[in-house]
């Protein structure tokens, strides 16, 4: 049998607060970094037919 103090519990959900903070931010990142990768992507493509 697990008993939970209030300390306890404000230690699980500070915890959870940061880890579900951090995937957010992970996530946002990861994002903006694929909306870079298209961008330059279709740059290159679009700079590639014109040169050729």
């Amino acid at each position: 049998m697990v008993l939970l103090n209030e300390k306890t519990l404000e230690e699980i959900l500070t915890y959870l607060e940061k880890s579900i903070i951090n995937l957010a931010k992970e996530t946002f990142e990861n994002l903006e970094i694929e909306g870079v990768k298209g961008f330059l992507e279709n740059q290159f493509e679009s700079r590639l037919e014109n040169f050729l």
